[in-house]
């Protein structure tokens, strides 16, 4: 498994020609840059679409009714987040800090359908 960093389309020096693991390709770049950050997506989740009336009433919404109001037959993602920061501290000890974002909205996916 060969890792390779890129910034601006060309390669890290870190990055040589011969296949390295991972983690020694993280090491190097941490002991390089000296501050890594990573983003991990877990569980994702899709909603049902939903609609507000004027009335601030939240039901749920169907093909045909979103077709006769004119209104777009979508529904919200979430998605499980999780940030980690990998920094040099002093004496050059690796430094970890993580933080949880549970459910965290990416935005909305448009459903298709045909009658």
């Amino acid at each position: 498994m060969a890792c390779v960093m890129e910034f601006a389309g060309r390669r890290h020096p870190a990055a040589r020609s011969r296949p390295r693991r991972p983690c020694c390709c993280i090491v190097g770049f941490l002991r390089l840059v000296g501050t890594l950050h990573r983003i991990s997506f877990g569980q994702i989740y899709l909603s049902k679409p939903m609609m507000t009336e004027a009335d601030g009433e939240t039901a749920t919404l169907f093909p045909k009714s979103a077709r006769l109001r004119n209104l777009t037959y979508s529904a919200p993602l979430y998605v499980d987040v999780s940030y980690r920061v990998m920094k040099k501290g002093h004496d050059c000890e690796e430094v970890t800090e993580t933080a949880e974002y549970p459910k965290v909205f990416i935005g909305k996916v448009l459903y298709l359908t045909y009658e």
